[in-house]
């Protein structure tokens, strides 16, 4: 039965290959195909077949934007199939032909930091902002493990305050990150200083929620300041 499933889906996996190479064919300059049949490989276990078509990809498409969000697809994947070791080796490799892959390196500490190896990854967001310091991201995922994972509000608060600096000198406006207005709120409270709270709040609820998670926050952020209020 499990080599007659096998075929199957192999069968299943020939027969997707192919309708995206016709896509491919048919519409050379579309990322997104390239970006699904990418997902297909890592979904059905073919990372060698990733490989090679994130290298085919990365010289067709000169676009930092582009394969910032490709690569973040593929930890997506990676994440869903919990193969985080075999995505680390796959991006360690795509590093060693390009170091100036920033989200490269964003994406392995990100893995990390799911696999709860806090500590590597701290090193690896540091690592990264040691080479660009403006990659803000960074700042904002080290804040967040300092103040969830660690309880220091001093370290979470120093990359949180400079997130948002960066983006207010990079953008003119305040920053629209939910998790940065979040958490910078929640240390507002604990630090009693409720009229930064509150503006975080404001900040923050003008921010469109896309699941659940997102819209408790909100509602946890204004749960703490009616407290500091009795």
């Amino acid at each position: 039965f499990t080599i007659m499933q096998d075929s199957l889906n192999r069968v299943k996996l020939d027969k997707a290959e192919k309708y995206y190479e016709k896509c491919i064919e048919l519409k050379p300059d579309t990322f997104i195909v390239y970006q699904d049949l990418l997902d297909l490989y890592v979904i059905t276990d073919n990372f060698q077949k990733a490989e090679n078509l994130y290298k085919g990809i990365r010289e067709k498409f000169h676009s930092d934007s582009l394969l910032n969000l490709l690569s973040s697809n593929l930890a997506t994947a990676y994440k869903t199939t919990k193969e985080y070791d075999k995505a680390i080796v796959f991006y360690n490799k795509m590093l060693k032909e390009d170091e100036s892959q920033y989200f490269i390196r964003y994406q392995i500490a990100n893995i990390y930091q799911e696999k709860k190896d806090y500590r590597r990854a701290i090193d690896e967001y540091k690592k990264l902002l040691r080479i660009d310091s403006n990659y803000n991201d960074a700042n904002i995922q080290l804040g967040i493990i300092y103040y969830s994972k660690y309880r220091n509000t001093d370290q979470a608060k120093k990359y949180l305050q400079k997130a948002y600096e960066k983006e207010l000198l990079m953008t003119g406006s305040t920053p629209y990150n939910l998790n940065l207005l979040y958490y910078l709120g929640m240390i507002a409270v604990k630090e009693g200083r409720k009229f930064d709270a509150i503006l975080a709040y404001m900040d923050l609820k003008s921010i469109y929620s896309y699941s659940a998670e997102e819209s408790e926050k909100k509602a946890t952020l204004y749960r703490e300041i009616v407290k500091m209020e009795e």
